[in-house]
């Protein structure tokens, strides 16, 4: 495989460059960071490159097989799962039958999860880390009746073992955001919220030192942050943060028309805006990027309400101005904010 260079944030697919460390995996909805690599092979030619991913507390593996009993290479996902959840189908645990055996023979079946995995086979092989250390392992293969799900336990010669489940996959069903450089912007591993937040004292202090009263300060100061957030989301969800910013003058549109919070057409504007950007990180596969996500999310009706709610406070409130117009004019953008980060959320959490 020829790996192709590709841009920081730039998303390109499995079957046109290698995953390396500090790649982002996108798969099945999921976001999973490459963290290391090993090999494995067995003196009847089986090869595997193997990849760990760390993704929402779990860890996962991607596997690049190549077996001299097929012609082609064969992608493989397959997810560490919890030993104890394994038992033989009359319920005793796994570990409990390998307990102080280590020359136990594979059982004929498993169950896991109330599934039922058939024994197939044994591979006998050397592995080796990123270190060049090697070790022998044995793993036994189970397949459920279909034939599309894997149970793989792993033995090890100081006597533990690790149970996975996984699936063939195809290179068209994962794609690959390489890792930020350090120099192509550190501040892009922080919270867009916490930039966001820290970049309203700076940007409120040039109005105001030019001699600005305190509300044309913030009606500069506000935006400026909230698109420093956006910029902070952009290299982590590319087409997410770009959508995010169409939507913005669509917004502008729909809550001029409609008020948010009084009329239908404002309050559909209010739900649909953020569902979209939720709806098209999850097609896209970044749904287990959640603060980015859910922040493209708010900032497509918090930005649009924002410029109405300062453009109506100076244009028709009456002067002089008070905070309790104010208030009332920054009120709907945070309201608004705070219904796409539920309206974001939840999407987020129906889709795993």
């Amino acid at each position: 495989m020829a790996n192709v260079t590709v841009s920081p944030g730039q998303l390109t697919r499995l079957d046109e460059t290698e995953p390396r460390k500090g790649f982002v995996l996108l798969f099945g909805g999921e976001e999973w960071t490459v963290t290391g690599q090993a090999d494995y092979s067995s003196p009847e030619g089986y090869r595997v490159h193997e990849w760990c991913c760390e993704g929402g507390g779990a860890t996962a593996y991607l596997l690049r097989e190549g077996d001299p009993r097929q012609d082609a290479v064969r992608w493989f996902f397959t997810l560490e799962i919890d030993p104890r959840g394994v038992s033989l189908p009359g319920g005793e645990g796994l570990g409990e039958r390998l307990a102080g055996n280590a020359n136990a023979d594979p059982p004929l079946a498993l169950t896991y999860r109330g599934g039922t995995y058939h024994y197939t086979e044994t591979t006998e092989g050397t592995h080796r880390d990123e270190s060049g250390k090697q070790v022998q392992k044995v793993t036994w293969d189970y397949w459920e009746a279909g034939h599309t799900h894997n149970l793989a336990v792993e033995r090890w010669p100081d006597g533990s073992f690790d149970c996975y489940l996984g699936t063939y996959i195809e290179p068209g069903q994962v794609s690959l955001r390489p890792a930020v450089g350090r120099r192509a912007g550190a501040a892009s591993q922080g919270s867009p919220w916490l930039l966001a937040l820290l970049s309203v004292p700076f940007a409120y202090l040039l109005p105001f030192f030019m001699g600005r009263p305190f509300d044309e300060a913030l009606a500069l100061a506000l935006p400026i942050a909230g698109a420093i957030g956006w910029i902070v989301v952009l290299p982590r969800a590319p087409l997410v943060a770009l959508t995010a910013l169409l939507a913005v003058p669509v917004g502008a549109a729909a809550f001029w028309a409609s008020p948010p919070l009084t009329t239908a057409g404002g309050l559909t504007a209010l739900v649909v805006l953020p569902a979209a950007i939720t709806w098209l990180a999850r097609q896209r596969g970044y749904a287990g990027s959640k603060p980015p996500v859910r922040y493209a999310a708010a900032f497509s009706v918090g930005m649009p309400l924002l410029g109405v709610g300062f453009y109506q406070y100076f244009r028709f409130a009456p002067g002089p101005h008070t905070p309790e117009q104010l208030l009332l004019a920054l009120g709907p953008a945070a309201i608004g904010c705070l219904a796409a980060l539920s309206i974001s959320g939840l999407l987020l959490r129906m889709g795993e």
